[in-house]
């Protein structure tokens, strides 16, 4: 029997403004299409996208903290059931939504 996945995950969020890169406790996401995938994120890469996500998010009110890490690769660890192509195991490199998925490329 496998133990049963954590509601948290640890991330580095862009905090205050203009953003301090600091280590945060977020909710795990969960799958809310049949077309998403859930990634256990292994390497991520910030870059300037990340920062500037930081600043027009803030001006359009969204909450903090902004996860960063545009760039991103891991293991596959759930995926919907529309998803084709792809199973719980494989390695993926992909580019967040950052701007309109929260969390999705935190650990």
């Amino acid at each position: 029997m496998s133990a049963a996945a954590p509601s948290t995950m640890q991330a580095i969020a862009l905090v205050g403004f203009p953003g301090t890169p600091t280590l945060v406790t977020v909710p795990r996401p969960v799958l809310s299409s049949p077309t998403d995938v859930l990634v256990s994120v292994k390497a991520v890469a910030t870059n300037p996208v990340d920062r500037y996500a930081k600043i027009m998010m803030q001006m359009f009110g969204h909450q903090e903290p902004l996860v960063c890490g545009h760039d991103a690769a891991g293991v596959i660890a759930q995926v919907g059931t529309d998803v084709k192509g792809f199973k719980v195991g494989d390695e993926v490199y992909f580019v967040s939504h950052t701007c309109t998925r929260a969390h999705s490329h935190a650990r």
